[in-house]
C-alpha cells in the first residue's frame, strides 16, 4: 500500500510523496497557486498564457527538446490552468524521476519568453479560443459565470478575452511569471514507483536552492451575496437548446461541502472530484428518473465545484426537444425544492454514499493520487483525499435537505438558455420557487512489490470457453476494485443497411431484464456502486463493468441478466431513440465530427459497411422498432467470438471459475461468429480540391485529411504506425506540431492518427484553425506528407518513436481500464500474450527506410482526401 510523506522546504515549496511499488509508473505534478482567480480586466488569460510559454523551453532545454525527451521514453506530459491554480504534470515509466525533477526545476526559473515565441503563442491561444467558441456550451457557460459573479475574478474564466489576448505584452507575461511561478506556496506531488526517502533528497537538491519569490498580497474582491434570481438568454447559430443554472456555494474547506457533494450525487450520480478517469454513475438518480426516463431531457447533470473561494453548484441540461424546453426549468426546480422540503429518501442517500465511496476506491493509481493531493491543497482542503470516506459517511438526510434549502434557492440562482438563432420560439421562465429561510453555517475547516507489470502468459490466465469465448484474467495486486471489459462481435457493420441499429442495441443494455425492469436495474447498480457502460465501434459492441471487489457477485449477476435475458419495452426503445437523436443533433453542430464523418464517407463509398458512422443517421433511427433490436441482439449478442478481460486482486483461476459459474447460461448459448459479408471494392483515388462543409456561427475551421490504410494484420502496419506517429503523434504533435504550432503558430491542436477497422483502416491528420489560415496550413501539411514519403526518418526520430511506443504501452497498464483494454487489444488483433515483451525487438527490426516505404505506399495506394468544416462565406481551402 502507498507510504506517504510530506515536507515543506525552506523556500516554501510543499512536497508530498506517495511511494507505491505496485505501479509501473511515477506521476509528478508541480502546482502553482495562480490562475484565473488572480487576474483582472486587461490581463484575463495571462496565467493560461504563461502556462503555454513554460512549454516553450529554456536555454538548457530549448523548445522542442523537452517534448522529445518525454516522448522518447514513452511518457506523457502536459499542463493546465484552472480558476485557482496552474499545474504541470509528467507520467513516466519508473526509473525516470531525475528527468522529471530536472525539467520542472529548470523551467521554474529559466523560461526564456523569446519575443518570437510570444507572438507565435498568441496566435495559438487565439486558435484555442476559437476552438472553444465553436461550442454552444462554452457561450452559455461563459455567460452564466459572468452573470453569477459580479466582483470576484472567477467571472472571467480561464482562457481570457480575445481583446486581452491580443494586447498582453511580453513584459506582462515575464512579470507574471517571475512573481507567481516560484516555490512560495507551490506544491510538488509525487506518486508511484519511487523510493520516498531518496526522492525527497533529490527534490531538496533540485529545488531547495531556488529563491522563494516575492510575497504577493492577496487582495481578491469578495463576491457579495446574491439578492435575487438572474436570468439570461444566449442566441447564436446552433442545432440544440441547452439550459444551465448555477447557485453560489461555500469554498472547498467549508463544513457544508460534504453534504453538497452528496446532494450532487443524489441529483445526478456520484463522482470523484480529483481524477483523470470518469466513471459514470447515477442511472437511478433523481434527474435520471424524473427527467431523462420521462423524456423531458436527453442529458442532465449536476456539479459542485471545489474552489479556494466560494464558487458555484451548477446544473446543466439538454432538453429532449424544443417542446420539452418549457417544462425543463420547472421540473428541475421542483426536484430541488422537494429535496429541500422533504429531504432524500433513505435509498437515495445510501445509494449516493455508496457511489461516492466506490469512486474513491477506483481512484487508486499514481496519477490520480498525485492529482488529488495537489488539487485539494490548491483549494485549501489538503486533508480532503484522506478524510473523504469519513466525511461522506457522516452526511445525514437532514444535512442534505438543509444545504439544498440554504444554497439552491431562487434568490441565489443564475439561470441561462442557449437558443439556436434560427429558432423563432422563446423561453417563458417558470414562477420562482417559494422563498426558503436562510440558515447560518459556520465557516469551519474539514475535521475530518516490484512485480514486472507486463501482462504476459506468466501473469495472465487465458482460457477459451467451449471454443467460443476468450477469457483473460490478470491479477492487479493491492487493488480493492474489480474491472471487467467485454467485446461482443455486434458492431455497426453487422447491420450495414440499418445505420444506428447496433448503437441502439448497445444503448439498451440497461433497458431492463426479465428479472429486473429498467428502474430496478438502475437502482441496484447505484445501490452497489457499480459502473456499467456500453460502447460501439464498427466490429464490436463493448461492455464495461467496474465495482468494488466485494460487490463483484452482484455485478456479475447483473451482467448475466443483461446478456441472457434482456427485454426491450417499447417505452425504453422510444426513450433511447430520442436520446440518440438528440446526441446526433448536437454532433451535427460540431465541426470536428462533421469533418471526420465527411472524410470517412469520401474514403468508403455508399454501400460499404464502413461508410456510415456507428452513431447511425436520423432517418434509420426513427424507423427502428423493439422487434428490430430483439432480432439484432438474438443474432449477434452471443458468445461466439466474444472476449472478456478482468483486472482484480484475485487469483486468476478463481476469477475464471466465478465467470464460468455466473455467466454459464449465456456462455453456453448456441451461436458462432457470423462471418462478415465481403465489402465491395474501394476505388482508391485522390481528390483534387478539399471538400467544404459550411457550419454557421463558428469561429474556427476543422481540417481533416487522410486516406486508407492496411489492416492490422498486414505486413508493414507497424512501420506505417511509426510513420504516422513521427508525422503527428509523438509528444505534442510530432513534425506537424513542431511546424504548425511551435514555428508558425497556426494551430492549437494538430495531430495524426491511425485507426484499424477490421480488414482496412484509416490514417488521418486533424487540425483546428482560424479560417484565414486553412490554406497555409493545408499546404504545409501536404509538404510534410511529401517529405515523409520521399525521405526516411532520422535515426533520432526512430529512437524517439520506439521509446514512445514501448514506454507508452507500459504506462497504459497503470489503471485497471488501461490494463483490460491492452489485453483485449492483443487478443482482438491476435498479437499474442507476449506482444509487449516482444515489442522492443519488433520495433528495432523496422528500419527508417521501411517506415518511409510504408507511408509512401499508403499515400500512393489510398489516395488523399481533405475536408474542411467551418464558417460559411469564406474561401477556406480553395
Amino acid at each position: 500500500m502507498p507510504n506517504t510523506q510530506v515536507q515543506t522546504l525552506r523556500n516554501g515549496l510543499q512536497v508530498s510523496i506517495s511511494e507505491d511499488h505496485r505501479s509501473p509508473a511515477l506521476a509528478l505534478f508541480l502546482w502553482y497557486p495562480v490562475g484565473g482567480r488572480d487576474e483582472l480586466p486587461g490581463r484575463t488569460g495571462i496565467s493560461h498564457w504563461v502556462e503555454h510559454m513554460m512549454f516553450r523551453g529554456t536555454p538548457r532545454y530549448p523548445s522542442g527538446r523537452l517534448d522529445r525527451m518525454i516522448s522518447g521514453i514513452g511518457g506523457r506530459w502536459n499542463g493546465f490552468t484552472d480558476d485557482d491554480c496552474t499545474a504541470f504534470y509528467q507520467v513516466l515509466p519508473r526509473g525516470n524521476l531525475q528527468l522529471a525533477l530536472d525539467i520542472e526545476a529548470d523551467r521554474m526559473t529559466n523560461c526564456a519568453f523569446h519575443p518570437e515565441d510570444v507572438e507565435q503563442e498568441r496566435t495559438v491561444i487565439l486558435a484555442e479560443r476559437g476552438g472553444t467558441e465553436n461550442e454552444p456550451v462554452f457561450w452559455l457557460s461563459e455567460a452564466v459565470q459572468r452573470a453569477a459573479f459580479t466582483l470576484h475574478p472567477y467571472r472571467w474564466g480561464i482562457i481570457g478575452s480575445r481583446e486581452d489576448i491580443a494586447n498582453i505584452s511580453r513584459e506582462d507575461l515575464l512579470a507574471h511569471y517571475s512573481t507567481r511561478y516560484t516555490p512560495r506556496g507551490a506544491h510538488l506531488t509525487l506518486a508511484g514507483a519511487v523510493d520516498g526517502d531518496r526522492a525527497m533528497e533529490d527534490i531538496i537538491r533540485q529545488f531547495g536552492g531556488i529563491e522563494p519569490g516575492p510575497l504577493v498580497p492577496g487582495n481578491i474582491p469578495v463576491e457579495p451575496p446574491q439578492a435575487g434570481r438572474r436570468s439570461l438568454i444566449v442566441r447564436r447559430p446552433g442545432t440544440t437548446r441547452y439550459y444551465q443554472t448555477a447557485y453560489h456555494i461555500p469554498r472547498a474547506d467549508h463544513v457544508d461541502r460534504p453534504a453538497l457533494h452528496v446532494l450532487e450525487a443524489i441529483l445526478s450520480g456520484g463522482s470523484w472530484p480529483f481524477g483523470f478517469a470518469h466513471h459514470p454513475m447515477g442511472r437511478s438518480s433523481r434527474f435520471s428518473r424524473e427527467l431523462v426516463d420521462t423524456g423531458i431531457a436527453s442529458d442532465v447533470g449536476a456539479s459542485s465545484r471545489y474552489a479556494r473561494d466560494p464558487h458555484l453548484f451548477t446544473i446543466f441540461a439538454v432538453p429532449a426537444d424544443a417542446t420539452s424546453s418549457e417544462g425543463l426549468e420547472e421540473a428541475i426546480a421542483g426536484i430541488v425544492d422537494d429535496l429541500a422540503r422533504r429531504g432524500p429518501t433513505e435509498e437515495d442517500l445510501g445509494g449516493a454514499k455508496t457511489q461516492l465511496l466506490a469512486q474513491f476506491t477506483f481512484a487508486d493509481d499514481a496519477p490520480s493520487r498525485a492529482l488529488a493531493a495537489g488539487a485539494s491543497a490548491m483549494v485549501g482542503a489538503p486533508d480532503l483525499p484522506d478524510s473523504f470516506p469519513a466525511l461522506i459517511s457522516a452526511v445525514s438526510e437532514e444535512d442534505v435537505a438543509r444545504v439544498a434549502g440554504e444554497y439552491l434557492h431562487c434568490d441565489n440562482e443564475t439561470a441561462g438558455w442557449f437558443l439556436p438563432a434560427e429558432e423563432s420560439g422563446r423561453i417563458t421562465s417558470y414562477p420562482p420557487m417559494r422563498p426558503r429561510p436562510r440558515r447560518e453555517s459556520p465557516a469551519a475547516m474539514f475535521r475530518p512489490s516490484e512485480a514486472d507489470p507486463l501482462p504476459d502468459e506468466a501473469l495472465t490466465h487465458r482460457q477459451v470457453i467451449d471454443g467460443k469465448t476468450t477469457l483473460l484474467a490478470h491479477r492487479r495486486s493491492g487493488w480493492e476494485g474489480f474491472r471487467l471489459d467485454m467485446l461482443v462481435p455486434a458492431g455497426s457493420i453487422r447491420a450495414p443497411r440499418e445505420p444506428g441499429l447496433a448503437r441502439l442495441a448497445a444503448e439498451l443494455l440497461v433497458g431492463g431484464t426479465r428479472s429486473r425492469d429498467h428502474r430496478a436495474l438502475a437502482r441496484d447498480l447505484d445501490a452497489s456502486g457499480i459502473v456499467l457502460s456500453a460502447g460501439l465501434d464498427f466490429e464490436y459492441a463493448s461492455v464495461s463493468l467496474q465495482c468494488r471487489r466485494t460487490d463483484r457477485g452482484e455485478a456479475l449477476a447483473i451482467l448475466r441478466e443483461i446478456l441472457y435475458e434482456p427485454i426491450f419495452p417499447p417505452d425504453r426503445v422510444d426513450n433511447s431513440i430520442n436520446r440518440l437523436l438528440s446526441h446526433l443533433r448536437e454532433a451535427e453542430d460540431d465541426t470536428g465530427y462533421l469533418a471526420r464523418r465527411a472524410l470517412r464517407r469520401a474514403l468508403y463509398p455508399e454501400g460499404h459497411p464502413y461508410h456510415h458512422p456507428p452513431a447511425g443517421d436520423r432517418t434509420t433511427l426513427r424507423s427502428l422498432r423493439p422487434e428490430d433490436v430483439m432480432n439484432f441482439r438474438d443474432s449477434f449478442w452471443h458468445p461466439g467470438g466474444a472476449m472478456i478481460a478482468i483486472a482484480s486482486d484475485l487469483d486468476p483461476g478463481q476469477v475464471t471459475a466465478e465467470i464460468r459459474e455466473t455467466l454459464g447460461d449465456w456462455l453456453e448459448r448456441e451461436g458462432n461468429l457470423v462471418p462478415l459479408h465481403t465489402p465491395p471494392p474501394i476505388q482508391r483515388r485522390g481528390q483534387e480540391s478539399p471538400q467544404i462543409v459550411e457550419v454557421k456561427g463558428k469561429s474556427q475551421a476543422d481540417l481533416h485529411l487522410g486516406g486508407l490504410a492496411p489492416a492490422r494484420s498486414e505486413e508493414g502496419y507497424d512501420a506505417l504506425r511509426m510513420a504516422v506517429l513521427i508525422l503527428g503523434g509523438v509528444g505534442l504533435g510530432g513534425r506537424l506540431g513542431d511546424d504548425l504550432r511551435e514555428v508558425q503558430g497556426l494551430a492549437y491542436d494538430v495531430s495524426a492518427s491511425l485507426r484499424c477497422d477490421g480488414n482496412t483502416g484509416v490514417w488521418s491528420v486533424a487540425a483546428g484553425l482560424d479560417p484565414d489560415d486553412v490554406g497555409r496550413a493545408l499546404d504545409a501539411i501536404r509538404e510534410h506528407l511529401r517529405k515523409l514519403a520521399a525521405a526516411s526518418p532520422t535515426d533520432a526520430e526512430m529512437e524517439e518513436v520506439r521509446g514512445y511506443m514501448v514506454g507508452g504501452s507500459r504506462l497504459a497498464l497503470e489503471t485497471a481500464g488501461g490494463l483490460t483494454a491492452t489485453l483485449l487489444g492483443m487478443e482482438r488483433h491476435e498479437l499474442g500474450m507476449n506482444y509487449l515483451r516482444d515489442l522492443p525487438d519488433t520495433l528495432a527490426a523496422i528500419s527508417p527506410e521501411a517506415v518511409r516505404v510504408a507511408f509512401s505506399r499508403t499515400l500512393d495506394d489510398g489516395g488523399l482526401h481533405a475536408v474542411i468544416a467551418g464558417p460559411p462565406g469564406s474561401d477556406i481551402g480553395r
